[in-house]
């Protein structure tokens, strides 16, 4: 079972209870640069990692704990994963192909599967992945776009059945969003 406790700012604090339930969080990367050899070698901006910094913050003060760091290959989504990884104590971060721009959402939720319930999963990936995949979780097609801006979250809860249409999107909040709540210490 889920607790939630709400602080002065009126923004709940998510903790996980019981074995019954896992919580997604679907992270763009950072604001990246756009001189590289190719897409997959762009590097965060300064601006973006001061930004994912923010992120890793807010949500450490949220979740508390994560369980699993997953995140694309891209150079941009490693580096990110990397600054967040410094907010918890996680195991290292896993690599995961079905987290890149046009993978399938189907096949990231048969990788999932090895992941136990009761578990907080940051997946750290880009546009338009996020966005059809919060959609396959929680509307069972990929038709409800959403839009995710870089350094944005997207908290997606799924209880027992880790399937299309199974999903709830909780919250979804840009980095400067994030910054500004008001934490339990």
């Amino acid at each position: 079972m889920q607790k939630r406790q709400f602080n002065p700012g009126g923004v709940a604090d998510i903790r996980m209870g019981g074995n019954d339930t896992m919580i997604l969080y679907f992270i763009r990367h950072g604001e990246a640069g756009h001189v590289a050899p190719s897409d997959f070698d762009r590097t965060l901006t300064t601006r973006g990692e001061g930004a994912v910094h923010g992120v890793g913050r807010a949500l450490a003060g949220m979740i508390g704990r994560a369980h699993c760091i997953s995140a694309s290959p891209l150079v941009r989504a490693q580096q990110t994963a990397l600054i967040l990884q410094g907010y918890f104590d996680v195991v290292p971060i896993e690599t995961c192909d079905h987290l890149t721009p046009g993978a399938s959402p189907a096949n990231l939720l048969e990788e999932l599967r090895h992941c136990t319930n009761d578990s907080n999963i940051l997946l750290v990936s880009h546009e338009p992945f996020i966005s059809t995949c919060v959609s396959y979780l929680t509307y069972g097609s990929t038709d409800a776009r959403i839009s995710i801006r870089p350094a944005s979250v997207a908290c997606v809860h799924v209880g027992a059945v880790l399937e299309r249409g199974a999903g709830r999107l909780d919250w979804l909040m840009s980095a400067e969003q994030l910054a500004h709540m008001k934490h339990p210490e």
